[in-house]
């Protein structure tokens, strides 16, 4: 959700107080605002704004008691002639904010930009928060980079936490898990209980780091506990759930779990849904806890939770059966490419055959459900190439037949297989596993009947020897 002018304000308000009183920062998670605390507003700008504006001009300005947002801009304007940077980045701010037409957008941005350029740390921020993504100015990450990045140079903690989301998540910069990791650390050194929270997250992972779950517990309990920093006891609960079965550690899973969930946490609140339908932990098992948290975590954005609502609404699992919240939360989740709810949409839009726009929808999905990873959905590209659905090519379909095989699915491996044995395609993978009898070999573990009668056939008639076919008949 891209910052409201209001928001933005009430960012740059927040941001200017905090410089000016402490050094530490307890900001939301990276790259959203769902931590930015509600205030109330007037009929222009907060209470906060106001305050904020107190502490940069002359107190013979806020002294009049109709000091109002007229007077609080006649201010800023008059200081920011005169050099002051701080009521500069401000006004500047204001006028962005403001959006009252494109030429006062482009003057506050000048603003802003002058008084960053002099070295205002808070209008460099405030710069990397605006091209990170606002409703004003065009979002552009690689001037969100710079001025987070100019900003982390001067030592600001939050800065050190945004640059190092930027190298986590690829913003402005290549994806760089070490240098991320570093900025993390610096910021959270500062006691930033974001950068706390991130960088236990790379160290329980190894992601850029080497994997020490020690150190990672250490930042994450400081940023759940000091920090009330919901995502951070979720990685612990994740922490101890990894230590399955042992009792006391999914005790301590759970309590972590719920915490966060109570919190708002999307992911705390289904792996709780997760925990009460299994019986972990602390509880045992709850179905009525369980659809109650997977609903929360759905409604809170977590896909998984809303795929599964999806599913629930399809199939009357204790809700009245709807098939229009059922598309409704299955198209959520898609939006999210959730391979699971694009391929259902997929099966969804495929019921209406006579309608070419639903075929055409169901084929989009289903090719994005496949390149997702989705094997059924591969299997399925491969059969509509073959019949030459809305013009797909034959040849794709030996592709997405042989990745759907190579990732396992049986009834690709065998299609594959028959396709082989009977000559119809040559190697379409072009790798040594690819042999006339792999894909049936590969059943074998599973005990698939087709592919043990079919293997042993082709062994017998010799492509192995003929002790390895009677074996396999035998078998």
């Amino acid at each position: 959700m891209r910052p409201h002018g209001l928001t933005i304000l009430l960012r740059l308000t927040l941001t200017v107080l905090a410089l000016q009183a402490v050094p530490q920062v307890r900001a939301g998670h990276f790259s959203t605002n769902e931590e930015l605390p509600a205030h109330p507003f007037d009929d222009r700008f907060s209470t906060n704004w106001f305050a904020a504006v107190r502490t940069v001009v002359p107190a013979s300005y806020s002294a009049d008691t109709t000091f109002n947002f007229q007077t609080a801009t006649n201010a800023l304007a008059q200081e920011s002639r005169q050099g002051n940077l701080a009521a500069q980045a401000l006004w500047g701010f204001a006028l962005i904010a403001l959006d009252t037409s494109p030429e006062t957008t482009v003057d506050g941005l000048k603003l802003l930009r002058g008084a960053a350029e002099k070295g205002y740390v808070p209008a460099m921020l405030n710069l990397g928060y605006l091209y990170e993504g606002s409703t004003v100015v065009h979002r552009n990450y690689a001037e969100a980079f710079h001025w987070f990045g100019k900003a982390a140079e001067l030592g600001n903690a939050e800065a050190q936490l945004q640059l190092g989301g930027c190298y986590h998540y690829g913003l402005g910069t290549r994806q760089d898990f070490t240098t991320a990791a570093k900025y993390y650390r610096l910021s959270a050194g500062q006691t930033n209980f974001v950068a706390m929270k991130s960088l236990g997250f790379l160290l329980m992972n190894g992601y850029g780091v080497v994997t020490n779950e020690d150190e990672a517990k250490v930042w994450l309990l400081r940023a759940a506990t000091e920090g009330q920093n919901r995502r951070a006891m979720y990685d612990l609960g994740v922490l101890y759930d990894r230590k399955f079965p042992d009792t006391n550690a999914m005790i301590e899973a759970f309590k972590w779990m719920k915490q966060s969930a109570d919190l708002g946490d999307a992911l705390g609140a289904y792996e709780l849904s997760n925990f009460y339908f299994r019986g972990w932990g602390a509880t045992e098992t709850n179905r009525s806890n369980y659809r109650f948290w997977r609903a929360k975590a759905a409604s809170l954005g977590a896909t998984d939770a809303q795929y599964f609502m999806g599913q629930a609404y399809r199939t009357g699992d204790r809700v009245p059966e709807n098939a229009d919240k059922s598309l409704l939360w299955y198209r959520k989740a898609a939006a999210k490419n959730h391979p699971e709810a694009l391929y259902d949409l997929a099966l969804h839009y495929l019921d209406d055959k006579a309608d070419p726009t639903s075929l055409k929808m169901a084929n989009d999905l289903m090719i994005r459900a496949a390149n997702l990873g989705h094997r059924e959905a591969q299997f399925q590209c491969a059969m509509s190439c073959f019949r030459g659905d809305a013009g797909l090519a034959f040849e794709k379909g030996r592709e997405w037949l042989a990745r759907a095989a190579e990732n396992g699915w049986p009834k690709a491996e065998f299609c594959l297989f028959q396709l082989y044995y009977r000559g119809a395609l040559v190697d379409a993978v072009g790798d040594e596993h690819t042999t006339p009898d792999h894909f049936a070999r590969a059943r074998l573990g599973l005990a698939w009947p087709a592919g043990l009668r079919v293997s042993g056939a082709v062994l017998v008639r010799g492509f192995r020897s003929a002790m390895e076919g009677a074996q396999w008949r035998e078998w």
